[in-house]
């Protein structure tokens, strides 16, 4: 399967490397309260909670006092972030070219436990500003604080606990990139959530956890060397450890990660947001090129559907419900020539015309309302006044398929807007693929052309199924992806587990998560509603989808066997588990 393409990092190093401090800056003001209390726990002999530290602090000193030590420490960010962000991309990049054999990622926490440590020993100075002022409170601003610690300790009191510090950089580097890949990936397979905010809270909470864990004994002897209480690792340690118990090496340790999973998801957020408003001002997509609705489709995949199907999350509270609202209904979709406004569902094959050789990806199902301009219009055109069973060759070239290639869809970019890419490499620009074609020193070379563009190309259709609309349709949500290998046919049996809500309320009056076995009926039967039937016959086994059904399609009649009439669009969550073919069936 082809590599999905990346987004190009549409602006200069240092504008980019500009949005990470302001990100940053901002993720370190939202939580600094936390990591305020989480500092006077730490310097505190003896026990102390979270809780305690901030009421004490607010009703000793006022609610002002938890920001004490804020502008050192979005001082120390805008140093530590922005420094770590460039040396990791750099260090990343050195590993892949000099060690490819190396293992990626390896190669990743090798890369971001130098660039957290690296780029600490820069940003020292800020934290030790920043824990003597949390320790002292607002007695004295940071400018105070720094020529007293010129006068009385020299250049060399700045860098007081740099070691511990550097360390403890290194390790929540280290853990966030072992950890975060790891848990977005496993919350993603087990949950069917999409990649989005939720995800990415979860993953940023659990690599917050494994970098807290490894960070927080350094962090305890970073604090307390800092603000003076001890003069060496070892001496500290030994004098907690005898004092208080080895617990004494994690105190802190919940609000370490309380603060670290809002702050990384602050980050991410505003970087991801600031980078995409700054993005006009990045490299430009050919005007012809952005208004080609054929091209929404990835450079990689030369498939026939414009544009794409948006995921969702795969989660609803499941409630009970009587089978029998599935029974009594008759599909009102009619067969017949396929004309504007059928549904149509075929078999293609896309073949080079020359050699009658089939283009990669060049077989597969699709389904659509001719005259929609869902496909193509080569498709869309010659689909038309053909039944069930017809079949049909046409040419697949030029305007009516990829388009011809275009020498001024091919640009050079100042390398300068991109990460690190490689020949080959799909990566979007403003929302457009394109392919790299060549990368130098100065330049990126992107080819926006499509790669069959120009290509004298053959399609031959065989229509599968043919109905003619009377009603809105039934739209299919992708959730997870299926085999691919087969859809279920009239008579075929089909066992899935499914849930249904009204569309406008979400209340779930249906779900066969209540019953012992999965819910099996048999297609074009009659068992069940019509925009049921018509959702799972788009679907292959092991898919996921979200069926969005209308009232007419749904329970919008009274029936003898049905005793309510519910005319409201309905939604159902399906998973489709098994297809048992007619020869097999009862």
């Amino acid at each position: 399967m082809p590599a999905p393409a990346q987004d190009a990092c549409v602006m200069p190093r240092s504008t980019r490397l500009g949005l990470v401090a302001a990100s940053a800056a901002a993720a370190e003001s939202l939580t600094f309260p936390i990591d305020f209390a989480k500092t006077r726990m730490q310097l505190k002999v003896g026990r102390q909670t979270f809780i305690d530290a901030l009421a004490k602090a607010i009703r000793h000193e006022g609610i002002g006092a938890v920001y004490a030590g804020l502008p050192p420490a979005v001082l120390r960010h805008i140093v530590y972030s922005s420094l770590r962000i460039s040396f990791y991309e750099d260090m990343r990049a050195g590993f892949a070219s000099n060690f490819p054999q190396t293992n990626s990622s390896t190669a990743k926490a090798v890369a971001g436990l130098a660039a957290g440590g690296l780029a600490q020993v820069f940003a020292s100075p800020a934290d030790r500003l920043k824990v003597v002022l949390v320790q002292e409170g607002r007695q004295q601003g940071m400018v105070t604080v720094f020529r007293r610690i010129l006068r009385e300790e020299g250049f060399k009191g700045l860098y007081r606990g740099v070691l511990p510090n550097v360390q403890r950089a290194a390790l929540v580097n280290l853990g966030e990139l072992s950890t975060y890949d790891q848990a977005k990936s496993f919350v993603l397979q087990r949950s069917g959530l999409p990649d989005g905010v939720i995800v990415h809270t979860l993953g940023a909470f659990c690599s917050g956890f494994v970098a807290s864990v490894c960070a927080t004994p350094a962090d305890v002897v970073k604090s307390r060397i800092m603000a003076g209480q001890a003069s060496g690792i070892i001496s500290c340690v030994r004098e907690a450890v005898r004092q208080e118990g080895w617990f004494a090496l994690w105190k802190g340790f919940f609000p370490n990660w309380a603060r670290l999973g809002p702050w990384q998801l602050t980050f991410w957020v505003t970087y991801e947001h600031a980078r995409g408003a700054l993005g006009s001002f990045g490299p430009q997509v050919p005007a012809s090129r952005a208004r080609d609705l054929r091209y929404r489709i990835p450079a990689a995949h030369p498939e026939l559907s414009i544009g794409k199907k948006k995921q969702g999350p795969w989660v609803r509270e499941a409630k009970s419900a009587q089978r029998f609202l599935f029974e009594g209904f008759v599909s009102e979709y009619k067969p017949g020539t396929l004309q504007v406004g059928s549904f149509v569902r075929l078999s293609y094959d896309l073949y080079y015309a020359e050699d009658h050789s089939i283009v990669a990806d060049g077989h597969g199902k699709l389904e659509f309302e001719v005259g929609r301009g869902d496909v193509f219009p080569a498709v869309d055109r010659n689909v038309r006044g053909l039944k069930v069973g017809d079949t049909k060759d046409f040419p697949f070239i030029g305007d009516s398929g990829f388009g011809e290639r275009r020498a001024d869809w091919v640009v050079d970019y100042d390398r300068s807007y991109f990460g690190d890419v490689s020949v080959g490499m799909p990566v979007t620009v403003q929302g457009s693929t394109a392919v790299v074609e060549a990368v130098t020193e100065s330049s990126v070379r992107l080819d926006f052309n499509h790669p069959l563009a120009g290509k004298n190309l053959t399609m031959t259709v065989l229509v599968l199924e043919c109905r003619e609309r009377t009603a809105p349709g039934v739209r299919v949500e992708v959730v997870v992806a299926g085999d691919g290998i087969r859809t279920p046919q009239d008579g075929d049996k089909v066992s899935i587990n499914c849930e249904g809500a009204f569309a406008e309320t979400g209340e779930v009056f249906f779900s066969s998560k209540d019953s012992a076995a999965p819910f099996v009926f048999r297609v074009g039967a009659g068992e069940v509603i019509p925009g049921l039937e018509m959702g799972v016959m788009k679907m292959s086994v092991g898919e996921k989808a979200r069926l969005h059904i209308p009232a007419d399609l749904a329970y919008g009649q009274k029936s003898d066997r049905v005793k309510v009439a519910v005319v409201k669009d309905v939604i159902f969550e399906v998973e489709l588990l098994e297809i048992q073919q007619e020869s097999s069936g009862p």
